[in-house]
């Protein structure tokens, strides 16, 4: 968890809706120490905010529009046709230093398909 990413979120001028906040602060939860990124599934999400697929996507799309969040997908390499999870980009926060992920033992660009490294 990433107390930066959770107080940047929650100190946003911006006027949000209790959904749009909600994943906002979600997001937060799951960006690595001094990271601006996330990769929790759509699942992982779902369960955490209590928010219906729809409302989910809903909140995600406005965010997007809002420029707060980018969304990237990747791809399984193992199985290029099929997407995993999204990596969300927290535009409203300062770039992560360089370095840290892989100091945290968390870097989900170099993680395998058996979940090492």
């Amino acid at each position: 968890m990433s107390g930066n990413a959770m107080w940047h979120a929650m100190s946003l001028a911006t006027p949000l809706s209790p959904n749009e906040r909600l994943v906002l602060a979600t997001l937060a939860y799951y960006a690595a120490k001094d990271q601006n990124f996330s990769s929790p599934a759509l699942k992982t999400l779902q369960s955490k905010t209590g928010l219906s697929q729809h409302y989910l996507r809903q909140s995600l799309s406005l965010l997007v529009d809002r420029g707060l969040v980018k969304i990237s997908n990747r791809r399984d390499p193992l199985r290029p046709y099929k997407n995993t999870s999204s990596v969300y980009n927290m535009e409203f926060m300062p770039k992560g230093k360089a370095g840290t992920v892989e100091a945290e033992g968390v870097d989900i660009f170099r993680i395998n398909a058996t979940g090492r490294v």
